[in-house]
C-alpha cells in the first residue's frame, strides 16, 4: 500500500474540546448486548473503562451525564471538567443508573496506565512499509503495543504526534508520553491512547510533572528498599511515602497492584527520578479498585490468569462468572479475550472480586473507510457512496478543517454506525495519494447484506464487494488464517464475524468494490 502523509503549512488539526467516538471499545456480541440486569435509579455503580464518544460521556456503552455535584478529577490539572476528557483516555467513574439506560456521574477520574520517558532505542515498527502503525515501544519497563486504532495526542501547543513513526526514543531526546490502555494476557499494554507530553524527561520534570508507572508486585528487596514489578521494572522506595492502604511490611506487596509516583515537587524529591532505570519513588500506592461489598461494578478490560469461567482476572481485578450470562457469539472465553464485566462486588478469601451476571465480549463496531472524496457538503463527507457525518468534535490529522477537504482528496476515516444508521466520524486523516487498489471499506458484521456465494458478492455499508477474482486462500478469518471462500461465506451468512474489511479497486459508477483482500475482523 502506498499512502503519504499531507502536511497544510506544517499543521495537524486537531480539536480538542471532546471526540465523538471511541473505535477500539465499542462492543456488542455475537449475541447482542444485555442491559437487561442494569439497576434501578439510584443505584450506585463503579465503572472502569475508556472514554468512548461524547454527548454527555459514554462509558462502556453508557451514557453518563453529569450530576449536579459531578466532577472530573485529572492529575496535575486542577481545573478539569468535561472538555478535559479524551477519546482513549481510561477513567474510573462513579455514579448511578436511570430506569432508561443511562446514568448519572458524580466522578470520572482519569486512570491512566504511564507517565514517562520512552526507553531509549525501544520503538520498534517491525513492518513499516505495509503496517507503518503497528508496533511498540518501551516506558518505565511496560512494552506498549500500539496499532492504527491508537489515539495520539500532544499536550501544549504543539499537534505534530499522529502516529509511532512521530515519537522520538533518541539518547537524551526520548519523548516524554502518556498512554491509556488496556494490560493483556502477557502484562503487555495495549494502548488506546498515547500523549506526548514533552520533548525530554528534563523539560518534562522542570515542570513540575510526575512520573508514574501501574503493575504487580513481583518481588521486594526490604534490605535495599526496593522492588520490583512483573514487568521488570525496579523501584526505590527509600525516600516514598507509603499508602496507608498497603500492608506496613512491603514483603507483603508481593502480588499487590500497585503504582509508584515520582513527583518533582515533593519534599523527598532526590533531584532525579531515575537512578539508571530504577524509578525513584516519592509516593507508593495501592493501585487497586476501592469497591465496597455489595456495589455494582461494570469493568472493561482484556482477561488474564484464566482458570476457568468461574476464576480469572479483567485489568487485574478477580472476577468469578462462574453464574453470569455469557454474551459472546462464538468466541470461548479465555486470556487475551476482550470483556466488559458487570456484576457486584463480594470478598473471596478477603479479595475483592466481581461476581458476575454478565460478561460481553467486547467486538467490533469500528467502520473504516479509505479511499477519495466524492463529495464535501456542509461538512458531510462521502466516500465510496456512504454519506459520513463529521463535526466540531471529529479528530483531524493533517487537516486544518473539514471544509477544506476538496473532491478527489485521499482521505483515511473511522467512525461508527449510531442508532439511526448514520455513519458519524470519529477520526479523518488526510493522505497524499492512495493506490487504486487500495480502497478499503471495513464495518460490523450488523452492515453486512446480500450475500451471495453463487455471484461472489456481498454487501458492506451499502457497497458491493466483488470477490470473483480471490483465490481460496486469499479468504482471511481471524488473526489472519486463511479460511476459504465456503467458511467465509458461511460466516457473513451465519453474522459470526464481528466484522469484516475489503480491500481492491473502487468503480463508483456501479458502487462496487473489486475486492484483492477480503478478512474477518477480531475483536476489538
Amino acid at each position: 500500500m502506498t499512502k503519504h502523509k499531507k502536511i497544510i503549512n506544517g499543521f495537524r488539526g486537531l480539536v480538542t474540546t471532546g471526540l465523538v467516538g471511541l473505535l477500539v471499545a465499542c462492543g456488542g456480541s455475537g449475541s447482542g448486548s444485555d442491559d437487561s440486569d442494569l439497576a434501578s435509579t439510584g443505584t450506585e455503580v463503579l465503572a472502569q473503562g475508556s472514554i468512548q464518544r461524547f454527548g454527555s460521556v459514554y462509558v462502556n456503552d453508557i451514557r453518563y451525564s453529569r450530576s449536579a455535584t459531578g466532577e472530573v478529577l485529572i492529575d496535575d490539572n486542577s481545573s478539569a471538567n468535561e472538555d478535559s476528557l479524551r477519546i482513549g483516555m481510561r477513567v474510573k467513574l462513579r455514579g448511578r443508573y436511570n430506569d432508561d439506560g443511562t446514568g448519572t456521574y458524580d466522578s470520572i477520574e482519569v486512570d491512566n496506565e504511564l507517565k514517562g520517558p520512552i526507553e531509549t532505542g525501544s520503538i520498534d515498527i517491525p513492518d513499516p512499509v505495509n503496517a507503518p502503525a503497528t508496533g511498540s515501544f518501551f516506558v518505565l519497563g511496560n512494552r506498549v503495543l500500539v496499532d492504527e486504532d491508537t489515539f495520539y495526542d500532544e499536550s501544549g501547543s504543539g499537534n505534530t504526534i499522529n502516529s509511532l513513526a512521530h515519537l522520538d526514543d533518541t539518547a537524551a531526546n526520548e519523548d516524554v508520553v502518556e498512554v491509556s490502555g488496556l494490560f493483556n494476557e502477557v502484562g503487555d499494554l495495549k494502548a488506546l491512547r498515547v500523549e506526548k507530553n514533552a520533548d525530554d524527561l528534563a523539560t518534562y520534570l522542570a515542570d513540575g510533572r510526575k512520573l508514574e508507572v501501574k503493575g504487580t508486585v513481583n518481588n521486594v528487596d526490604t534490605g535495599n528498599m526496593l522492588f520490583t514489578y512483573e514487568s521488570g521494572q525496579v523501584v526505590n522506595y527509600m525516600n516514598a511515602g507509603i499508602d496507608n492502604d498497603l500492608p506496613s511490611n512491603p514483603v507483603n506487596w508481593v502480588d499487590l497492584y500497585v503504582e509508584s509516583k515520582c513527583d518533582p515537587d515533593a519534599p523527598t524529591f532526590g533531584g532525579s527520578c531515575l537512578n539508571g532505570t530504577t524509578l525513584l519513588a516519592t509516593k507508593v500506592d495501592n493501585a487497586a479498585l476501592d469497591m465496597a461489598d455489595g456495589l455494582l461494578a461494570e469493568l472493561e478490560g482484556i482477561i488474564s490468569d484464566f482458570n476457568g469461567q468461574g476464576d480469572f482476572k479483567v485489568h487485574r481485578v478477580p472476577v468469578d462468572a462462574a453464574d453470569a450470562s455469557i454474551l459472546c457469539g462464538n468466541v470461548a472465553l479465555g486470556n487475551g479475550v476482550k470483556v466488559k464485566v458487570r456484576g457486584n462486588v463480594i470478598k473471596v478469601i478477603n479479595v475483592n472480586t466481581v461476581d458476575a451476571s454478565s460478561v460481553e465480549c467486547r467486538q467490533a463496531k469500528t467502520v473504516r473507510l479509505e479511499g477519495t472524496v466524492q463529495s464535501n457538503v456542509n461538512a458531510m463527507v462521502t466516500l465510496l457512496d456512504v454519506p459520513v457525518v463529521t463535526n466540531d468534535k471529529t479528530e483531524l490529522d493533517d487537516l486544518a478543517s473539514v471544509g477544506d477537504l476538496v473532491s478527489g482528496d485521499a482521505i483515511e476515516l473511522r467512525g461508527f454506525v449510531d442508532g439511526n444508521g448514520k455513519v458519524i466520524a470519529v477520526r479523518l486523516e488526510l493522505e497524499d495519494s492512495i493506490d487504486s487498489d487500495d480502497f478499503i471499506v471495513q464495518a460490523p458484521e450488523n452492515q453486512v447484506t446480500a450475500v451471495d456465494q453463487g455471484n461472489n458478492t456481498f454487501k458492506l455499508l451499502g457497497v458491493s464487494v466483488d470477490t470473483s477474482v480471490l483465490q481460496n486462500d486469499d479468504f482471511e478469518g481471524p488473526n489472519d488464517l486463511n479460511i476459504g471462500r465456503a467458511a467465509f461465506y458461511q460466516a457473513l451468512r451465519d453474522g459470526t464475524a464481528p466484522a469484516v474489511k475489503a480491500k481492491g479497486t473502487y468503480d463508483s459508477e456501479t458502487n462496487t468494490l473489486t475486492a484483492r483482500e477480503v478478512e474477518l475482523e477480531e475483536n476489538d
